[in-house]
């Protein structure tokens, strides 16, 4: 579970299972880490969650994907894609991911949310987009 606190500048994750996800924030990636368990299992045995916080900026970045993704996927570094719109920097992470040896899993889910910062590629329009077409 990822919730962010704009008022407070926060991001807070904790997760249980197959969910990980990585945060950038001034440009800088940041694993988020799950506990290993099913989440039914582990609201029976009423295991506490450890709580991450992480400070959440207007250029921060947050990727979450389940186990379906490889494990040890590249995150994107390109200014311009990551300031394209989050559902475009989604489907290029799940494009990356995979390769010739290990693909991507069928039940794969990639969700990105974006810090609202401006959007450079685009004019006060909203148009012109450099975005690149995953």
């Amino acid at each position: 579970m990822a919730q962010l606190d704009l008022v407070s500048g926060r991001l807070h994750f904790a997760g249980i299972g197959n969910v990980s996800g990585r945060l950038r924030t001034g440009g800088t990636w940041r694993p988020l880490l799950s506990q290993p368990g099913i989440v039914g299992a582990q609201a029976q045995a009423q295991a506490s969650v450890p709580v991450q916080r992480e400070p959440w900026r207007h250029d921060s970045l947050l990727v979450l994907h389940s186990d379906g993704l490889p494990g040890r996927w590249t995150p994107p570094d390109d200014a311009v894609l990551l300031g394209c719109d989050p559902a475009v920097v989604a489907a290029a992470v799940f494009r990356d991911a995979g390769s010739a040896a290990r693909t991507v899993g069928d039940d794969t889910c990639v969700a990105v949310l974006g810090g609202g910062g401006v959007h450079p590629q685009r004019d006060s329009s909203g148009a012109g987009s450099a975005c690149p077409t995953p």
